[in-house]
């Protein structure tokens, strides 16, 4: 007579294949976070470059004559576009360079929205109300920037102050 050694220590494969399945539902559900992660760094990488344009933009604006923008926008509701124009120089080279225009102005060929990352972002400039007797000394501006991410249009705003060159 033969002994046959029988082993029930062992998984049977009902259980396998339960385990397995548990653990892709459960893989699935962190695939999503992940998922959700991603976009959102995508989303705040593309409003983090929009805040840089604004700044490079509220940078410009400082250094612009506080004369000339004190007389244009002795009206608050007047808004002006920042454009990259292009120029060619006398050796030949090309020179991209910020200029403000009119809201209503017509646009050289020459001039563009900034482009980053293949995403064009568009720059308005609006005078705010100086709630402040300084209108001799500074001139509040808010610099808005808007991009299209996705066919959805995003914006970021920029508050800030041009200075009278006496104070500088």
């Amino acid at each position: 007579m033969t002994k046959l050694i029988k082993n029930h220590k062992g998984l049977t494969l009902i259980e396998t294949m339960l385990s397995i399945t548990l653990l892709g539902i459960v893989m699935l559900g962190v695939m999503t976070l992940f998922k959700q992660a991603y976009l959102y760094t995508v989303l705040n990488e593309d409003k983090t470059v929009g805040i840089n344009v604004a700044r490079n933009a509220l940078m410009y604006m400082k250094k612009q004559s506080f004369i000339d923008l004190k007389n244009y926008f002795t009206d608050t509701n007047k808004e002006l576009k920042i454009l990259i124009c292009k120029k060619t120089d006398e050796n030949g080279n090309t020179i991209e360079n910020y200029q403000f225009f009119n809201k209503d102005a017509s646009i050289p060929s020459t001039c563009q929205n900034v482009e980053i990352n293949n995403t064009k972002y568009k720059i308005t400039v609006q005078a705010e109300e100086n709630k402040q007797n300084y209108q001799n000394y500074f001139i509040p501006i808010k610099v808005v920037v808007t991009w299209e991410s996705s066919n959805i249009e995003r914006s970021t705003q920029l508050k800030g102050v041009i200075t009278s060159e006496d104070i500088r």
